[in-house]
C-alpha cells in the first residue's frame, strides 16, 4: 500500500514562533497568546505586561533621536534610530533631514520604505 507520512510531532506556535509538541499546540497557543507578545520589529518574546515599556524604550522622542545622531553617527546610533523607527517612532521632517544629511544609504532606504 501507499507509504504514509509519519505524524507531525512538533508544530510552530504562531504567537512565539517556537516549536511545541503538536499534541499540546492548542493549550500552548491559548496560554502563549494570552500571556506573551512577540515584538515583530525585533523578534523578542515578552510578557504582555512588558509590551508597553518595551515599545516606549524603543521609541524615543524625535528630540532624543536627533540629539543622538548629532552627537555621533556611529553604528550604535544608527541602529538605535532604526530600532525606534521599526517600533513606530514618529518621523518628522527634522529627523528625516538629519538622516539624509548623514549619508547613511541603508538608513535613508529604511526611512523611504516607511
Amino acid at each position: 500500500g501507499p507509504i504514509m507520512a509519519p505524524p507531525k510531532v512538533f508544530s510552530l506556535c504562531e504567537n512565539c514562533a517556537r516549536e511545541v509538541p503538536t499534541s499540546n499546540l492548542s493549550i500552548h497557543a491559548a496560554h502563549c497568546s494570552r500571556n506573551y507578545y512577540m515584538c515583530q520589529p525585533c523578534g523578542v518574546i515578552l510578557r504582555r505586561e512588558e509590551k508597553e515599556a518595551h515599545i516606549a524604550d524603543a521609541v524615543q522622542t524625535t528630540e532624543a533621536l536627533l540629539a543622538m545622531l548629532q552627537a555621533s553617527s556611529d553604528a550604535a546610533s544608527v541602529q538605535a534610530v532604526r530600532r525606534a523607527l521599526a517600533h513606530g517612532a514618529a518621523l518628522d521632517h527634522r529627523l528625516a533631514l538629519e538622516i539624509a544629511g548623514r549619508g547613511n544609504a541603508d538608513l535613508v532606504a529604511d526611512v523611504i520604505a516607511r
